[in-house]
């Protein structure tokens, strides 16, 4: 039986959010260490656009998600992706 490892941390400080047709109106980016701590937001925004690329103050995370929490329709992200600087 194969085991699976840990995502290790990684230090991320940019964000770029893909969508096929600009629905999102609030959004935020959130992180955590461990799965027992709570999510944190390490970006809040609401525009993304067909290609929305921005930084914001690096934080270390094993766990990211994107949160949609508004949008003028259903939202049709491609694809997102955090990097570090």
């Amino acid at each position: 039986m194969a085991r699976s490892r840990a995502a290790q941390p990684s230090t991320i400080s940019r964000l770029v959010i893909q969508e096929l047709d600009p629905r999102l109106t609030q959004y935020q980016l959130q992180y955590r260490l461990n799965t027992n701590e709570e999510w944190k937001a390490a970006y809040a925004g609401t525009k993304a656009g067909t290609r929305f690329t921005t930084g914001f103050p690096a934080v270390q995370a094993r766990f990211v998600r994107l949160n949609i929490l508004d949008s003028t329709q259903a939202p049709t992200i491609w694809e997102f992706q955090v990097f570090a600087k």
